[in-house]
């Protein structure tokens, strides 16, 4: 694996960044962001940034709002960043349609396993090299069977 491989975790809680942080140290360099002001201005001028994965509320900037700026951006690299957003797996299929229709590349669940969390990184990732900007997100959305190492506290 490329560890080269750069994803920006935003999150407002500290847990959260962490236990991702450490799921994903081994396959990714991760940078951990609590504001999303600060999360703006990490991929305005950091070009090796190439995911985004956020929680819902993060500090100073909602992820909607940042998701926004992103498709808004005349940086045509930003507007195509994929944008991950954690979620629980409780929360409204409504509103992951919506999501997606506001730019959404896929969904994390609370839930899921590192060996998910990094697959469905990869397929970003992959998708985003061969040029893609929408892959099937179902599999993302669900956890047939989840191991030991779960999200469970986030």
């Amino acid at each position: 694996m490329e560890k080269s491989r750069r994803i920006l975790v935003l999150d407002g809680s500290k847990v959260v960044r962490a236990t991702l942080g450490k799921l994903l140290k081994d396959d990714f360099d991760v940078i951990e962001e609590a504001n999303g002001e600060s999360a703006w201005q990490l991929l305005m001028l950091d070009s090796r940034i190439q995911v985004v994965v956020s929680g819902v509320h993060p500090l100073k900037l909602e992820a909607h709002d940042l998701l926004a700026r992103l498709k808004a951006s005349s940086i045509k690299r930003l507007r195509e960043i994929p944008f991950l957003l954690i979620v629980s797996d409780l929360d409204n299929r409504v509103e992951r349609d919506a999501d997606r229709t506001a730019g959404v590349a896929g969904f994390l669940t609370k839930t899921m396993s590192k060996a998910e969390l990094v697959s469905t990184l990869n397929e970003h990732l992959g998708a985003r090299k061969a040029g893609l900007t929408h892959i099937k997100a179902e599999k993302t959305e669900t956890a047939d069977k989840p191991d030991k190492e779960k999200l469970e506290k986030l």
